[in-house]
């Protein structure tokens, strides 16, 4: 298989597990508050689970810059970031809106605070991560390609800077400045942004290291990276929500949400190629991701069939029954999406055709 193919499947692998890893950590919307287990391997997963898409978007585009064929900086096309990711908030954001209003209670005041959390870009989870994805794109575009900083610059930078956000958070929430709603999610998007440009950088230096052809040592230092998060989470338990911005500590949380991501694309990188399933999960990443937070409804629906046949809400058993239920769905949604595409290219192609006779 071609090395551009390897890449391509070791990436479809990360996002792939990643949003299973996504899932997993989300049911602690269907589960009982007492199941310490299931909260360790939460706390676990939230470590990391969020900052693996922005460490794999780096990963990408640092491929893409090492195999630029010219020295010229690759061109922005923010026109185009922003059909792929504003144009998908908006639209979820409006279908949770419309969910949210018809199904839980016609909340005239939970609706209102979801439309100001849009229009401010704070968005609801998880649709918060495309808009900040977003515009730490254009913040690292500006910095790497238009200021000419050094990507390690980049990350250094932006790792002092979250912390500086991190403790300018806590100040403006003891001054009462974030009292005022519209306040608050216009400060949670901006401060944001921080730490999700220092993972784009990590992963941007990363695809620099990471050796593709060394299967059996990434497979090796991806589980004990692993094990060693795990530790680290049992002794030090961390208390983490990027999308309002809580964190117990910033500096654990970068390193924590660094080599979390690391050990997972260690041992993706170890898989073999061409595994359809993964691929297919990987590309629709976004899509699922979407679609089983609520208040869509089908991790509480998981929850309740588990619980009818069970007795109870053992949470992998959730996690399983929600991931059939989601990506099959999120499968057929996606190919739905690429109709009007296939129409028109085929009534192109007709038209080509009848040209040329």
């Amino acid at each position: 298989m071609a090395e551009s193919q390897k890449r391509l499947d070791f990436i479809d692998y990360v996002k792939a597990l990643g949003i299973l890893i996504v899932i997993l950590g989300h049911t602690s919307l269907a589960i009982e508050k007492d199941n310490h287990t299931a909260a360790y391997f939460i706390k676990v997963i939230y470590s990391f689970h969020m900052p693996l898409f922005f460490v794999v978007t780096g990963l990408l585009m640092g491929y893409k810059d090492a195999h630029r064929k010219t020295d010229n900086a690759p061109p922005l096309r923010a026109g185009k970031l922003f059909l792929r990711l504003m144009v998908p908030y908006y639209i979820y954001s409006a279908l949770y809106m419309l969910v949210e209003y018809f199904f839980y209670g016609h909340d005239a005041k939970r609706i209102q605070d979801m439309f100001n959390s849009t229009l401010t870009t704070c968005g609801n989870a998880p649709l918060w991560f495309l808009a900040t994805m977003f515009f730490v794109r254009l913040l690292f575009h500006l910095l790497k390609y238009t200021l000419k900083a050094d990507i390690k610059t980049i990350m250094v930078g932006s790792m002092f800077a979250s912390v500086f956000a991190f403790h300018l958070h806590a100040h403006l929430k003891q001054t009462g400045f974030l009292d005022d709603q519209i306040t608050r999610f216009i400060t949670i998007s901006a401060l944001r942004i921080v730490p999700a440009l220092f993972f784009i950088a990590v992963g941007f230096a990363y695809s620099r290291l990471l050796d593709l052809s060394k299967k059996r040592r990434n497979l090796f230092s991806g589980i004990v990276i692993g094990v060693m998060i795990m530790m680290l989470v049992y002794i030090d338990p961390p208390s983490v929500n990027m999308h309002i911005f809580r964190f117990k500590n910033m500096l654990y949380f970068l390193f924590t949400g660094t080599f979390g991501s690391a050990a997972l694309i260690n041992f993706c990188t170890a898989l073999p190629d061409g595994i359809r399933l993964l691929r297919t999960i990987g590309k629709d990443s976004m899509d699922i991701m979407m679609l089983h937070y609520k208040p869509m409804p089908f991790m509480f629906i998981a929850g309740d069939v588990v619980f009818a046949v069970t007795g109870g809400r053992n949470f992998l058993l959730i996690w399983l029954t929600a991931c059939v239920m989601v990506i099959p769905l999120s499968i057929v949604y996606c190919q739905l999406k690429k109709l009007p595409t296939m129409i028109f290219k085929k009534k192109e192609d007709s038209t080509s055709q009848a040209d040329k006779k």
